[in-house]
């Protein structure tokens, strides 16, 4: 059996028993998905959208890269709750000079 199928079908399965069958945000993860996989949705919004449909719970964020290519995954950074999509031609976030700052408190 393809290990790569089993892995996406325990995903499809944690998602499942997270959200609930009959929630809606699973069956927005479904739409998500199937547009995806049918080519309707592009690998950069589909990122966005499962980033914004499981913000907060950052195992099934990080779950979804079963999904897509080798040159793209989605990355939690360090210090921020926002995902973020990633490529193998990004080569300026490995820079110093491009790093996230904090965010300065207005006064």
């Amino acid at each position: 059996m393809d290990p790569q199928l089993d892995n996406a079908r325990n995903y499809v399965a944690l998602v499942k028993m997270s959200l609930g069958a009959g929630s809606s945000q699973y069956k927005n993860f479904l739409t998500i998905l199937k547009g995806y996989r049918t080519g309707e949705i592009a690998v950069y919004d589909v990122i966005d959208q499962i980033s914004d449909l499981f913000q907060g719970d950052s195992g099934l964020t990080l779950g979804f890269n079963t999904f897509l290519p080798e040159d793209y995954k989605i990355e939690l950074p360090p210090d921020d709750d926002e995902p973020r999509g990633t490529d193998a031609e990004e080569d300026e976030s490995n820079d110093e000079s491009n790093k996230k700052m904090p965010a300065k408190k207005e006064a």
